[in-house]
Formats: C-alpha cells, structure tokens, sequence
C-alpha cells in the first residue's frame, strides 16, 4: 500500500509579535486613529485622503521621473509598490 506523506503545516505566529512584545499591528491601527480623527473633526474627508495619499502620489512621481536606478528604487520604496 502506498502511503501518501505530507507536510504538516507550519505553526502561526498569531498575532505577529515584535522583540518589545507588542504588535507589528499597533503602529498602522493608531496612525488609522489619527487619521479618522482628523477627518472626524474638520469634516474634510477629501483633504485628509489627499493628504494621506500624497507620500504615494511622490513615489509614483519618482519613479515615471527615474533620473536615476537610484530614484527609481527610491520611487517605488515610498511609493510601496
């Protein structure tokens, strides 16, 4: 009889856990706090979204700009793409 071996699956870390013992998550929920508390009190959601999106407005500048390799990884770096 053939026995079919499989590879267990790997443990999760769950939630992910940084050296400090905090979550690699807290930084990005508290900077959605900050942002929806901004739009909540200037009731100007379209300036808070385009100030949130300018650093990636930047890097796509950057990188279709490309003087340089150097600007290119630096573009799509701030960018996140």
């Amino acid at each position: 009889m053939l026995q079919i071996l499989a590879y267990p699956d790997p443990p999760v870390k769950w939630p992910l856990k940084r050296r400090d013992n905090t979550s690699v998550y807290e930084p990005i929920v508290a900077e959605s706090v900050n942002w929806s508390r901004w739009s909540d009190r200037s009731r100007n959601t379209k300036l808070v979204l385009l100030v949130a999106n300018l650093p990636q407005i930047g890097g796509c500048l950057m990188y279709f700009v490309g003087i340089s390799p150097w600007m290119l990884v630096a573009g799509r770096f701030v960018a996140g793409t």
